[in-house]
C-alpha cells in the first residue's frame, strides 16, 4: 500500500512533465519568407550565433536585442529584423529555451556584439517584450531604451530608460488595457505608436495566431511601419507629443470653434458616403477587371470581399451549365463571392466564385489573406465562362469552386459538385494519375521537383491557409495527385 501511495506523486509529476513538453512542442513555425530573410545580402550580413542570430547592417551606433513572442520560432521575425538592420539598426535575435522567453530573461548577456555599439536597446514581441522590459528594469547593463511590440512591462523601468510602445488597432491577443497604460512604468522619455489596421501576429511571419483579429493591412505594410516607428524613435527618443509643434497643434485644436467641428464632421460624413458609392461601383464591375491604386485609394479592401445568396442574375449564368440538369445541390445552399486577388501581372483583379455556404466565410478569410500577402492567382472566374468545361477552365489556369460534375474518369460526384472544393492555379498544379495528367497543356509542371514559381507544396502560403481552415489537399492523396485541389467534407 505504501509503495502505491509513493507512486502517485511520481505519476502526477510525470504527467505534468509530459503535458508541459506537449504544450511547448506545439508552436508557430517560421514560413518560407522568414527563412529566406536569414540569407545575407549586399547590405546585411546574417550570422548564426550561439544565442541565436545577428543581423549586421551598416549601423555602427545602434543595436537591438530582440526577444521573440511565446511559442513562436525566433526566425519568424527575420523579415522585420533584416529590414531594420538594412535601414540603420543592427539586431541580435535571441533564441529562447522551449521558445518561451521566461526561461531566458538574461540571454541578452550572451549577445557579445552589443559591446561594440554606442547605444544598445532591448525589446521584443508579446511575452518576449515583457521579459525584455523586465531585464531592462533589473540588469546592471546600461541600455538606451526598450522597444515593445504588442507588449507591456510588469515593473518600473529605470529613471533614464526610454520606451517605445508599438501596437496594432486590430490586436486580438494582447491585453489592450495594460498596453494603453504602459506609460506609468516609464520615468524616462516615452513614445507610443499605434499601427492602424495592424494585428498581433503580423510583426512576424508565422501565419495567423489563434484568437487574433483579422488585420486590415498586409503583413509587409505592418512590418514596414514598425521599422519606420523604431527608426524615428532612436533618432528622437523624446515624446513627440511634448515638442513645440505638438503643443501648438493642441492649442489650435482647443481653439477650434463649434462651427469648424461641424464642418469637419460633415466633410467626413460626405467622404464616407463617397467611399460607399465607390465600393458599390466596383462591386458592379465584371470579374477579371483590373483595379488601379487610384480606384482603391482610401477604401477598406475588406469591404470588397463578400458572399451573397445566388441572385437571379447570377443563376441565369449558371443554369444549365455549372448548375446543370439533375443538379442535387440546392441553389439556396450556394453563395456567390466577390473578392480581390493579385494577378500574375502584379495588378489587383476582381474575382468571383460560387461555393457552398458552409465554407463561404473560410474562403473569404483565405482569399483576403492571400490578397494582402500579394499571393499570385492568375484568374478567378466562374467555370460557366468556359461553358462548364473543367478542362478548358484548367487549361486557362482559372481558379474555381462549384461545378456540378463527377470526378474525372468516374461516375462519382466530385466535391466541386457540392461547392466544397477549390482549385488554385490548376495549370501549374495539375491533376496527375498513373495514366496521364490534366490539363493537357500542363506537361511542363508535372515534375514537382522542377522550378515552378506558382507551385503549391507544403511550404506554400496557400497550402497553409487552406489546411489551417480544415481543408485537405489533393497533393497528399495516394493513388492520384491533385496539386491544385483543396476540399472540405
Amino acid at each position: 500500500m505504501k509503495k502505491r501511495i509513493l507512486l502517485i506523486p511520481i505519476i502526477l509529476a510525470a504527467a505534468l512533465i509530459l503535458a508541459f513538453l506537449l504544450y511547448t512542442g506545439i508552436y508557430y513555425h517560421a514560413d518560407s519568407t522568414a527563412l529566406a530573410a536569414l540569407n545575407s545580402d549586399e547590405k546585411v550580413s546574417v550570422k548564426r550565433r550561439n544565442y541565436g542570430w545577428f543581423f549586421d547592417g551598416p549601423s555602427q551606433e545602434n543595436v537591438l536585442v530582440f526577444y521573440p513572442g511565446a511559442k513562436v520560432e525566433e526566425t519568424a521575425y527575420a523579415p522585420l529584423l533584416h529590414d531594420l538592420a538594412r535601414q540603420g539598426m543592427d539586431v541580435c535575435l535571441v533564441k529562447m529555451p522551449l521558445r518561451l522567453a521566461i526561461f531566458g530573461e538574461n540571454k541578452a548577456d550572451k549577445a557579445e556584439e552589443i559591446r561594440h555599439y554606442d547605444k544598445c536597446y532591448i525589446g521584443g514581441h508579446s511575452l518576449g517584450g515583457a521579459i525584455a522590459a523586465d531585464y531592462a528594469a533589473q540588469s546592471d547593463r546600461e541600455l538606451e531604451g526598450v522597444i515593445l511590440l504588442a507588449s507591456y512591462p510588469v515593473r518600473q523601468l529605470k529613471d533614464k530608460t526610454s520606451l517605445l510602445n508599438i501596437y496594432g488597432s486590430e490586436d486580438g491577443i494582447v491585453n489592450m488595457d495594460k498596453v494603453s497604460n504602459v506609460k506609468k512604468y516609464v520615468r524616462g522619455q516615452y513614445q507610443e505608436h499605434i499601427i492602424e489596421g495592424g494585428n498581433h501576429a503580423y510583426y512576424g511571419n508565422y501565419g495567423k495566431q489563434r484568437g487574433d483579429y483579422q488585420a486590415k493591412i498586409s503583413r509587409k505594410e505592418q512590418q514596414e511601419e514598425t521599422v519606420k516607428a523604431i527608426l524615428s524613435y532612436i533618432e528622437n527618443p523624446a515624446d513627440p507629443k511634448e515638442n513645440a509643434d505638438s503643443k501648438a497643434s493642441k492649442q489650435e485644436a482647443q481653439e477650434e470653434t463649434a462651427t469648424t467641428r461641424d464642418e469637419r464632421k460633415e466633410t467626413e460624413k460626405q467622404e464616407e458616403l463617397d467611399k460607399k458609392m465607390r465600393i458599390n461601383e466596383i462591386m458592379e464591375l465584371d470579374a477579371g477587371t483590373i483595379l488601379t491604386e487610384e480606384d482603391l485609394k482610401g477604401l477598406d479592401d475588406s469591404k470588397l470581399f463578400c458572399a451573397k445568396k445566388i441572385s437571379d442574375e447570377v443563376f441565369a449564368r449558371m443554369e444549365g451549365i455549372s448548375f446543370g440538369e439533375g443538379c442535387t445541390t440546392r441553389r439556396e445552399d450556394l453563395r456567390y463571392q466577390r473578392l480581390l486577388h493579385t494577378g500574375f501581372d502584379g495588378e489587383t483583379h476582381i474575382g468571383e466564385m460560387v461555393c457552398h455556404r458552409e465554407i463561404a466565410r473560410d474562403l473569404l478569410d483565405i482569399f483576403m489573406e492571400l490578397y494582402k500577402e500579394e499571393y499570385p492567382i492568375e484568374k478567378i472566374l466562374l467555370v460557366d465562362e468556359y461553358g462548364g468545361d473543367d478542362e478548358l477552365s484548367m487549361e486557362d489556369n482559372n481558379s474555381s469552386c462549384f461545378n456540378f460534375r463527377p470526378v474525372s474518369g468516374t461516375d462519382h460526384l466530385s466535391n466541386h459538385a457540392y461547392g466544397c472544393a477549390v482549385d488554385i492555379n490548376p495549370l501549374y498544379n495539375p491533376y496527375i494519375t498513373s495514366s496521364g495528367y490534366t490539363p493537357v497543356n500542363a506537361g511542363d509542371y508535372v515534375d514537382r521537383e522542377a522550378e515552378n514559381p506558382y507551385k503549391i507544396d507544403e511550404d506554400d502560403l496557400c497550402f497553409r491557409l487552406f489546411t489551417e481552415k480544415g481543408f485537405s489537399w489533393g497533393g497528399n492523396w495516394n493513388s492520384v495527385k491533385d496539386y491544385q485541389h483543396f476540399e472540405k467534407e
